[in-house]
């Protein structure tokens, strides 16, 4: 036997993993590690091994007889992007490498936009202008700033116009009288397939009144319940 094969089969090595790690809530994840305790090719079992995450150890663990490995299951809570993880064998100076991975965060964006609605609070007519009052929703129902997407072929074609809604989600569009009647389509820039269609009626319809429509909650109504989401909110925020 070489002295270098002699030297590989005195080593003890230790080797730790991640096998599974997921976000389980708010600032919590959970985690299954493993650490693996070797000399050379053969496994060491009935040892005693430690698991760190992020500096807080485990209690101690057993390495099982066929692989010299262990099973660490554990919750923890953090508000950091990552976090580390190794292990040590308890009255020995061996150790593994420290290993830091990325956090498996939820994309907040990608969920609030997957959650956001476009809405109309009213329409009014005034002379040739038709006022619609629209209201940007997130997942929780409450207003929310952004853009709001619209086309009016008659005027524009097929280009894209953008009006922008204020803080608390609400914008006006104002749409022009033309000699025809005629249909406008608004909608969000994350929700391409969720469409509005508002009707402009035309100058010839002589016969059809100028009216106001109203949706099936009044504007005070949606508004109220907008802005109260948006107060309780903020005095949560604040204590």
């Amino acid at each position: 036997m070489t002295e270098t094969k002699r030297k590989k089969e005195a080593t003890v090595s230790l080797v730790v993993d991640i096998e599974k790690l997921d976000h389980s809530g708010e600032n919590n994840f959970s985690i299954v590690a493993s650490a693996t305790l070797v000399r050379g090719d053969r496994p060491l079992g009935g040892q005693q091994i430690k698991i760190f995450i992020d500096g807080v150890e485990s209690e101690p663990l057993i390495t099982d007889q066929d692989h010299g490995r262990v099973l660490y299951r554990k919750t923890f809570s953090t508000i950091n992007q990552s976090f580390s993880i190794e292990a040590r064998q308890i009255g020995f100076n061996t150790r593994s490498a420290k290993i830091t991975r990325l956090l498996p965060w939820p994309d907040k964006k990608k969920n609030d936009e997957a959650g956001a609605k476009l809405e109309i609070l009213a329409t009014r007519y005034c002379d040739n202008i038709l006022y619609v009052s629209l209201v940007r929703l997130d997942k929780d129902g409450k207003g929310s700033p952004g853009q709001i997407f619209y086309i009016d072929q008659v005027t524009t074609g097929s280009i894209i116009q953008t009006i922008k809604a204020q803080e608390h989600g609400i914008a006006l569009l104002i749409l022009e009288k033309k000699e025809e009647k005629r249909r406008v389509i608004a909608f969000l820039p994350e929700k391409l397939n969720e469409k509005i269609r508002i009707d402009v009626l035309g100058t010839k319809n002589v016969e059809e009144k100028d009216k106001t429509v109203t949706p099936e909650k009044s504007l005070f109504e949606k508004m109220r319940k907008a802005f109260a989401k948006g107060e309780k909110d903020a005095i949560k925020g604040s204590r």
